[in-house]
């Protein structure tokens, strides 16, 4: 099983600053926020991805991942990234634009898609 760890340039401070700063961070389907950790971890892979890239802007959670520069070879490292370290299988229905647009739509289909503890 591949295991994936925050690189180098991951600065979780920045990563936490930014989610506590976006009102975007709640579902629309339900009053739950998202958990900071989701986003938290989304946000270092993403990272983890353009760190091969040039990319210089700094990440926020709702910008379009195609503006970062994402190709669509480093969204299927990335979807298989999300599967990897939230142990999880994104259904083929669930593999849309949508739900890979940005940071937060990918922490929110993972929210929908993790099986809630009671």
């Amino acid at each position: 099983m591949l295991t994936w760890k925050a690189p180098t340039c991951f600065n979780h401070a920045v990563a936490v600053s930014a989610l506590e700063a976006s009102p975007a961070m709640h579902t629309s389907q339900a009053n739950d926020s998202i958990d900071a950790s989701t986003t938290v971890r989304v946000v270092g892979l993403v990272e983890h991805i353009l760190a091969s890239t040039q990319h210089t802007r700094p990440v926020s959670l709702t910008m379009r991942l195609a503006e970062l520069g994402v190709t669509s070879m480093q969204m299927v490292s990335l979807m298989l990234a999300v599967e990897s370290e939230f142990q999880l299988s994104i259904p083929q229905s669930d593999i849309t634009p949508e739900n890979f647009l940005s940071i937060a739509s990918i922490a929110a289909l993972i929210e929908r898609l993790q099986p809630r503890l009671p």
